[in-house]
């Protein structure tokens, strides 16, 4: 059982964590530490699904097997979950669905197509309330400082 002096620590934490670094609000809103080179980017809604898109910007690709340099990858449906110390962002089926009300075979198709694990990332800081968690971003930066 935690403490009322450890969750005040705690929120202390958080704040102290984020006081000297830029924020940029947006659908995922997150912090530029420009003294460390980092991103953390901010979750609030876990479980919450939104759309993903991948490209490789730079590289000499490869036409062989679809890695073209300047091209965008596909588009997926993904969410962030949260297990234990680390987030995952998990890409969703989205290809095969029950188009019925029975709630069986909603759970037959989601049993039958697996969703894939894209990342796993490590929590960097969790406020007191466990409502704001963030993570600190390397290769995925790109995508947000376009």
């Amino acid at each position: 059982m935690m403490t009322v002096f450890a969750c005040a620590k705690d929120e202390i934490g958080f704040k102290y964590f984020i006081k000297d670094k830029i924020e940029h609000s947006g659908y995922f809103s997150f912090y530029h530490d420009d003294n460390a080179g980092k991103f953390h980017l901010e979750i609030t809604d876990f479980e919450a699904e939104f759309l993903f898109q991948s490209s490789l910007p730079r590289g000499i690709g490869s036409n062989d097997i679809g890695l073209d340099r300047g091209q965008l990858g596909d588009t997926r449906l993904v969410q962030f979950e949260r297990v234990g110390d680390k987030v995952f962002l998990r890409q969703l089926n989205s290809y095969y669905r029950a188009d019925s009300d029975n709630d069986l075979e909603k759970q037959a198709i989601k049993e039958a197509f697996a969703s894939s694990i894209i990342w796993g990332f490590k929590v960097a800081k969790v406020s007191k309330d466990n409502k704001r968690v963030l993570i600190t971003l390397h290769f995925y930066c790109r995508i947000f400082t376009v």
